[in-house]
């Protein structure tokens, strides 16, 4: 006895999609970019998510009132249930966060129902005309290629178009345009050395606690943004707040502990006042939600990308990320590296994720950081395009020792370097940068700045 199989689906998933965008209209900055309405196996559903689809692209909520007047304007209201089944689905869903899941599911047994049907197709193809083999595999070889996901048909790219793109790329920095391309940090040396930040890029700065990698990576945001680069700072550690005196103490040339107690001189607050001024005008945008999930960065980045253009992005720092899953943490360090990687990709921008150092080089004799020192995973490593080493001799020997030992070298004091161990553009190098802890500020030695 034959029994008829029912396709792969899951209506419970499209449902939580659906009421997930209901809750949270920020859904839709995400779900359109996996989902498409032929990938929903219940009719109904279909319609309502076109309805969200068609309200989202005017400018217009796709909130349970906007939804029902469009259903009602293309009159499927009736059909989908009405109020009360968009009541329903908002209903069941306590939280908007596992929206991407779902909708990856949906789509995917929509591809797992396009081949079903594909394989029945061929068949009855085989079945009709059993001698042209050729042209069967001709058909069924151009079918099978258009069931693959879009972002699974890029394949192979022919050295033609890779050497146009290469001389775009090069007529446009001989024009001046290669700020398009790279980022500048400020920081001449390192700028030479680097090349500036790729866009699609994933870069590390990696430190001990206290040495100043969230000085510098907030140094870079401000150089960027006052070059009119759109930057994102995902602040885990500090809250903006904090984060906005430690720019402020930086331009303003104020030192950062009488800045806070509000001990500064008339002269001090003329120029606290000035700074705060030029500040509020930059493009420069602070997230500061503790313990902050992968989800929500990639959310938040996206949302960000879409409205107001995005151009730099950095994490405050790395191990502080959490996942939506649960796992051991060097499962999670791997899961965010990646995650963090294919978002640099997707958003054309440089990924500055800040991490932290495991204790062994406090131990070692030589105390700069080597690639082992990274913190959790491999895969920090592994996923990084570029990583940077912040490192100050002065934190681990006093004046008096390194008289003793270089009597004819000056002690490094305030002296950073930033080495450079991977580089997957060029060469690796260290790059030395004075570091003024009062204003949490770093300058080129020679104070020629990019």
């Amino acid at each position: 006895m034959y029994i008829e199989q029912i396709p792969p689906h899951s209506i419970e998933a499209e449902e939580y999609v659906i009421g997930a965008i209901l809750i949270d209209p920020d859904c839709m900055h995400i779900v359109p970019d996996i989902l498409k309405p032929g990938h929903f196996y219940r009719e109904r559903n279909r319609w309502i998510y076109e309805a969200m689809l068609t309200v989202w692209n005017q400018g217009r909520p796709p909130d349970m009132a906007v939804v029902g007047e469009e259903l009602t304007r293309t009159k499927h209201l009736g059909d989908c249930g009405g109020y009360a089944a968009l009541s329903a689905m908002s209903a069941v869903v306590p939280t908007s966060v596992h929206a991407q899941y779902y909708a990856e599911m949906i789509a995917k047994s929509a591809v797992n129902r396009s081949v079903i049907g594909f394989a029945s197709e061929l068949a009855g193809k085989a079945y009709d005309n059993p001698y042209d083999v050729e042209q069967a595999l001709a058909e069924a070889e151009s079918s099978l290629l258009a069931l693959y996901p879009q972002e699974l048909r890029n394949g192979m790219t022919s050295m033609r178009a890779v050497m146009d793109e290469f001389l775009q790329s090069q007529a446009d920095t001989i024009e001046g345009l290669i700020s398009q391309k790279t980022i500048p940090t400020g920081f001449m040396d390192l700028d030479l050395l680097l090349g500036g930040l790729p866009r699609s890029d994933m870069l590390i700065l990696a430190a001990r606690p206290g040495v100043g990698k969230s000085a510098l990576a907030l140094n870079i945001a401000l150089k960027a943004s006052q070059k009119n680069f759109i930057t994102g700072i995902f602040s885990i550690e500090m809250s903006k707040e904090q984060v906005a005196m430690r720019i402020i103490s930086e331009q303003a040339n104020v030192n950062g502990m009488r800045l806070r107690q509000g001990l500064y001189t008339g002269d001090e607050e003329l120029r606290i006042m000035d700074a705060v001024g030029e500040i509020s005008e930059l493009p420069l945008y602070v997230d500061d939600t503790p313990r902050v999930s992968l989800s929500q960065i990639r959310s938040r980045a996206r949302r960000m990308k879409a409205q107001s253009g995005l151009d730099l992005l950095i994490v405050d720092y790395l191990q502080l990320v959490t996942t939506d899953r649960r796992m051991n943490r060097v499962e999670e360090v791997t899961e965010v590296t990646a995650a963090l990687k294919g978002l640099a990709r997707e958003l054309n921008i440089p990924m500055l994720a800040l991490s932290q150092l495991n204790r062994a080089s406090e131990t070692r004799t030589e105390h700069r950081p080597i690639l082992a020192d990274l913190r959790d995973s491999g895969s920090i490593e592994q996923d990084a395009d570029t990583v940077l080493f912040l490192f100050r001799e002065d934190m681990h020997i006093t004046e008096e020792d390194w008289l003793v030992r270089n009597p004819t070298v000056p002690y490094p004091r305030g002296i950073a370097e930033v080495i450079v161990a991977k580089h997957r553009h060029g060469a690796l190098g260290t790059v030395k940068l004075q570091f003024a802890s009062a204003l949490a500020s770093f300058k080129s030695l020679g104070n020629e700045e990019t």
